[in-house]
């Protein structure tokens, strides 16, 4: 319920590619869902920790390895536990990933097609209102 589907994409035909169901090596649970729209596809994954701060310690964790790659902070609007934008090349196809806390879940949100940059904003908002929920 706290991933993104394609009931929250009106109007728009997106269809669900992949979800998994998993937990993470310290025993997290972890979702991931793949949505694919007219001119993009969308991940989501989300892991929920035990508390808000153990997630932004993995968050600052994630912002430290990026630093480390040379990747600035990018101005990710109304997103105060966030980090940077990374973009990369992934099997020749362009992405644009962003990283952020929202309560005591971490989510990660990759967008990729012509638009990425524009979308991933939107969709990271959207993301985030529906993680909100936990």
């Amino acid at each position: 319920d706290l991933l993104l589907n394609p009931g929250d994409f009106p109007g728009l035909a997106v269809t669900e590619t992949n979800v998994q169901a998993s937990e993470t090596a310290q025993g997290q649970p972890a979702d991931q869902v793949e949505l694919s729209g007219p001119d993009f596809v969308l991940t989501q994954s989300l892991v929920l920790f035990e508390t808000r701060a153990v997630a932004q310690s993995v968050l600052a964790g994630i912002k430290q390895d990026q630093l480390a790659q040379g990747i600035a902070p990018a101005e990710t609007g109304e997103f105060q536990d966030s980090s940077g934008i990374l973009n990369e090349v992934r099997g020749g196809q362009e992405r644009a990933t962003l990283f952020f806390v929202q309560g005591r879940a971490l989510v990660r949100i990759t967008v990729s097609g012509p638009n990425r940059l524009t979308l991933l904003p939107v969709y990271a908002e959207k993301a985030r209102a529906k993680a909100s929920r936990q």
